[in-house]
């Protein structure tokens, strides 16, 4: 069975607009060995209120296949990622099942 998930990723805490860019290459990284490549995953970072973040937000939900723990293991994979770069970071996620919304 598959099912569709929208993944929105927000990433803040961070001491440098270098170690926003390090934090997005180790998500990029990361979501490809998923299999998930930067056009269904981009990652980008920018400055706001002079605070460097990393967004990233699927622009269509990605199809999963498998048993249902895909989210709780791509979320444990990404966390590991950021945090092997920036250990004080504020991780966090949103997930849509759009063939779940009522």
């Amino acid at each position: 069975m598959s099912v569709n998930v929208g993944v929105d990723l927000r990433v803040e805490g961070l001491d440098s607009v270098d170690q926003a860019h390090r934090v997005a290459a180790a998500v990029t990284e990361f979501a490809a060995t998923e299999r998930i490549d930067r056009r269904e995953f981009p990652v980008r970072t920018a400055v706001v209120r002079r605070r460097p973040i990393v967004r990233a937000r699927t622009p269509h939900p990605l199809i999963i296949g498998g048993n249902g723990d895909w989210d709780e293991r791509f979320e444990a994979g990404v966390r590991a990622a950021i945090t092997g770069v920036a250990p004080d970071a504020v991780i966090m996620f949103e997930y849509d099942y759009p063939d779940f919304d009522l």
